[in-house]
């Protein structure tokens, strides 16, 4: 990262990675570990620049971008690195973001309790014929400081316009993707902060070639977080979540004797920082009806358990 005096910053983000670890043994609607990576291969994951123009309250980042950074964004529930690994709390599952790809971000912040996002991608995130299908997402942040305490209230909304089928008429191949969701998260005290995630996408359709096995059309989720300065360690942090992803009816109508159950998640974690370099995070998650109660093999329960390593330097 290199910023520019008060008028911009650049940013490079190069990624590798050995290992799915267990996720490729789980058939789930949303799986265990956000942070799994098994390309080894060094590759380039973001490289943008980011202008702030001269008063102006508008922050524009354009290059190989992430709109996960932008978009879903919450306070407590956002981060693999540091906070939940399952994905479900990382960003909704049935927001159908674009992989990161080419595109440009237009962040403003008119009044002190506003903010607005904006985010335009390549929808195919492949660098040939760009943004002949495009990636839009807009998201509106209220920021009341209820109880006079950090809050954040977003709305947003997002269209996908790569080409999808519907699952009750295999001829409609160019239906386009839609949805809008909420993402909340509030402080309470200055050890306890809660947070909601809900969001619902176009139920009838699918995408050609991709993902096509189901659809969901629900997913929410709610948890908190407690400072471990209530135990002494100012550092530490406990958190737990519980969510859902629920498959869509055109979904369910389309198998033959699907059962097509709500995939229900639950997520603790305490993070335990060693020194100023590393961190350990003791992970425990339980799925229940996992692929909504229809994967061919496996048990009604999932129990998975982990530790994540975090240094920093």
């Amino acid at each position: 990262e290199k910023e520019f005096e008060d008028y911009g910053k650049a940013f490079v983000h190069l990624e590798a990675g050995c290992g799915t670890g267990v996720e490729d043994e789980l058939k789930v609607f949303s799986n265990v570990n956000r942070d799994a990576d098994n390309d080894e291969n060094v590759r380039l994951t973001e490289a943008w620049y980011e202008h702030y123009p001269e008063n102006l309250p508008l922050t524009l980042t354009f290059g190989k971008i992430d709109a996960t950074c932008f978009i879903d964004t919450n306070e407590y529930a956002n981060d693999e690195g540091a906070q939940f690994l399952g994905r479900i709390f990382r960003n909704s599952p049935t927001i159908e973001f674009a992989d990161n790809a080419a595109g440009i971000r237009f962040g403003l912040e008119p009044v002190d309790v506003m903010d607005v996002e904006l985010v335009i991608m390549d929808a195919d995130s492949n660098w040939e014929d760009m943004f002949d299908n495009i990636f839009v997402a807009g998201q509106l942040n209220f920021k009341p400081e209820l109880f006079g305490r950090d809050g954040n209230y977003r709305i947003l909304g997002w269209i996908n316009d790569r080409d999808h089928t519907k699952w009750a008429d295999a001829t409609a191949t160019k239906e386009k993707g839609h949805g809008v969701g909420i993402s909340f998260d509030q402080e309470f005290t200055d050890n306890l902060g809660v947070f909601a995630r809900y969001a619902w996408q176009d139920p009838d359709q699918r995408l050609n070639g991709l993902d096509d096995d189901f659809s969901l059309e629900h997913a929410w989720s709610v948890g908190l977080q407690l400072s471990g300065a209530i135990w002494n360690r100012d550092n530490d942090v406990f958190a737990i979540a519980y969510g859902q992803a629920n498959p869509s009816d055109d979904y369910k109508k389309a198998g033959t004797n699907l059962n097509a159950k709500s995939e229900g998640h639950f997520e603790t974690y305490y993070s335990f920082m060693i020194n100023d370099h590393l961190t350990l995070s003791p992970d425990v998650q339980v799925i229940w009806d996992p692929y909504g109660g229809d994967a061919t093999n496996g048990n009604d329960t999932i129990v998975v358990g982990g530790l994540r390593a975090q240094v920093d330097f």
